[in-house]
C-alpha cells in the first residue's frame, strides 16, 4: 500500500485551465497509478486507461469515474480503516456527463446558427461571436468537476493513510 500525493483543489483547477484541459490527461494517468499503487491491484494499467480516453474523445471517461469511483469510495477506505458509507460515484459519473451533453449540444447549436447566419449577414463580427459563445461551457468542461470532486476524496484518503 503506497500513498498518493495530496493535490490541491485549487491548483488542479488553475492546471486544467491553464492548459486547455491537457492536464487532465496528466491527471487521469497520475490518478490511476496512485489507485494501482495504493490497492495494488496488478491489472490496472493507467496509459491504456488515457489512451482509450483519448481515442474515445473523453467518452470513456464517464466509465473511468465509475470503475474508479467505486475503488475509492467503497475499496480504499476499507483499506485503512475510513467509513465508506459515502458513494458519490453515481453522482460523479452524472456530473461528466450532463456536462458533456451540455457541451455536445452547445458546439452543434453554435455551428448552425453559424452556417445559418452565413446566409442573412454581411458582418463578419457577429458570426465570429456567434463560435466564441462556445468558450463559456467549454471552460466548464475543461474544469472538470468530477475529478475536482475525486481528488478531495483521494486527498482525505491520503491524509489518512499519514496517520497509520
Amino acid at each position: 500500500m503506497k500513498k498518493g500525493v495530496i493535490f490541491p483543489i485549487p491548483l488542479l483547477l488553475l492546471l486544467n485551465i491553464l492548459t486547455c484541459g491537457l492536464f487532465y490527461y496528466y491527471w487521469i494517468y497520475k490518478t490511476t497509478t496512485e489507485i494501482k499503487d495504493f490497492t495494488g491491484k496488478e491489472d490496472i494499467n493507467p496509459l491504456i486507461e488515457v489512451l482509450f480516453g483519448f481515442f474515445t474523445c473523453g467518452l470513456y471517461f464517464k466509465y473511468w469515474y465509475y470503475k474508479y469511483g467505486k475503488i475509492v469510495y467503497k475499496e480504499m477506505p476499507t483499506q485503512i480503516g475510513m467509513n465508506n458509507t459515502e458513494d458519490k460515484t453515481v453522482m460523479i459519473v452524472l456530473i461528466d456527463i450532463v456536462i458533456f451533453i451540455a457541451l455536445f449540444f452547445n458546439i452543434i447549436f453554435s455551428i448552425i446558427i453559424f452556417a445559418l447566419s452565413a446566409n442573412y449577414t454581411d458582418d463578419d463580427i457577429d458570426r465570429i461571436f456567434t463560435i466564441l459563445r462556445v468558450i463559456p461551457f467549454s471552460l466548464i468542461y475543461i474544469i472538470n468537476a468530477s475529478s475536482l470532486i475525486l481528488q478531495d476524496k483521494l486527498n482525505n484518503i491520503w491524509k489518512k493513510a499519514e496517520t497509520i
